[in-house]
């Protein structure tokens, strides 16, 4: 029993460093280990339904509602709340994954949070909005089967990977702040205040300013997955494996460090995005966005729901902070001002990654027969299946 447990507790801990490939069962434990992502997406639900309730039925009815000065504020804390409360609860539902994986089996507990989310919510929000539960039931479960697929195929894991990655990055906001941001603005406050800026914004609409948004994001995928993988190869090549790399678990890595700028990306995105929102909204007057864009403005739509902020603002926000999204990413592999604060971090947990795996399977390494006994062996695969597993001692946990 204590082998199980610290073979479950040595797969969790390669899990969350984005290396499922190495891991045993994919499908160990499978429903407690989505109860993160549930929680998530079930919070995010709970509080949506109070933003549509405040979000009326048209642009007129929710000015009017927004002449409330109680209802304006409510309204934008629950914008605040909407971002804060899904994560706190996906963290702690993690906390609660973790402990329950390793201790033991956990399933009555996560199916019925998992029915809480399919059946609850949506009645929940049927019941006070007023509308057809059967839709929301449907999309709830199919949400749930595509956590399910991305969870067996590792997606998961190397998500939070990253998230963890980057998360330690938080600490360097400082130098987030200092080093990164003025020169950002330097380059993007005036295409805030360029009058071709708001003209183009205002033509292209909605749903073609999100295919320039993915445009960036793709060019700088293809970048990251370039340096990547000659990041990868060159820790192989200063420290070659005892056991090589098996193409999954080459793919595993570059996906990780992928993720994490991705994500630090991401932070900065938001933050410039949240700048110029604010910084609009201080120093130019409705008229003028009105004569730059060329038509009259629209009042602000964010994942569906309505903000007193102007549409054409955000659509302008949303593009610079995507170029500057695709600046960070560039510069922080090819400028040395970056690079030691946002990118050689990450490349120093690849190489902790890799000699914990190989030092992992130089211990756990057997040909891959069954033995008598019927307990699982360790090969270069991963674990073989059989009646019983059971992990090889370890000298110590991975990462000490």
């Amino acid at each position: 029993m204590d082998d199980d447990r610290e073979r479950r507790a040595t797969e969790l801990w390669f899990r969350g460093r984005g290396l499922p490939s190495i891991a045993g069962s994919r499908t160990d434990r499978l429903l407690v280990r989505i109860i993160p992502a549930i929680a998530l997406l079930g919070a995010w639900d709970l509080l949506e339904v109070p933003l549509e309730l405040l979000d009326g039925e048209s642009e007129e009815d929710f000015g009017r509602l927004m002449e409330s000065d109680a209802l304006f504020v409510g309204y934008h804390l629950l914008w605040f709340a909407i971002i804060l409360v899904p994560v706190v609860a996906a963290w702690v539902a993690g906390r609660w994954m973790r402990s329950r994986v390793v201790a033991g089996d956990c399933t009555p507990a996560a199916v019925a949070i998992i029915s809480g989310y399919a059946f609850g919510t949506p009645l929940l929000a049927a019941s006070l909005v007023g509308y057809d539960a059967i839709p929301d039931v449907l999309i709830g479960l199919c949400v749930i089967g595509i956590l399910l697929g991305l969870t067996v195929i590792g997606a998961g894991s190397l998500f939070v990977a990253a998230l963890r990655a980057a998360g330690k990055q938080l600490r360097s906001v400082g130098s987030l702040t200092t080093r990164a941001l003025p020169l950002l603005l330097l380059f993007t406050v005036f295409g805030l205040l360029t009058n071709e800026v708001w003209q183009m914004s205002a033509a292209i609409g909605t749903a073609r300013m999100w295919l320039v948004v993915s445009l960036f994001l793709l060019v700088g995928v293809l970048f990251l997955v370039s340096t990547g993988r000659q990041e990868l190869r060159n820790h192989i090549t200063a420290s070659p494996q005892r056991v090589p790399l098996r193409r999954a678990e080459r793919v595993d890595m570059v996906i990780v460090l992928v993720l994490t700028q991705l994500v630090q990306a991401l932070l900065v995105a938001v933050v410039m995005y949240v700048f110029f929102v604010l910084f609009g909204l201080a120093s130019l007057k409705q008229d003028l966005m009105k004569t730059w864009s060329g038509r009259d403005l629209t009042t602000g739509n964010l994942f569906g729901q309505q903000v007193s902020v102007p549409h054409e603002l955000l659509q302008v926000s949303l593009f610079i902070a995507a170029f500057s999204a695709l600046y960070f990413i560039t510069s922080t592999v090819t400028d040395a001002l970056y690079r030691p604060a946002f990118f050689d971090p990450f490349t120093v947990e690849m190489a902790i990654s890799l000699a914990e795996r190989d030092d992992y399977l130089a211990r756990c390494h057997t040909p891959s027969t069954t033995p008598p006994d019927g307990s699982a062996t360790f090969t270069a695969s991963g674990w073989s299946t059989s009646t019983t597993r059971t992990a090889p001692p370890r000298r110590s946990s991975p990462g000490t």
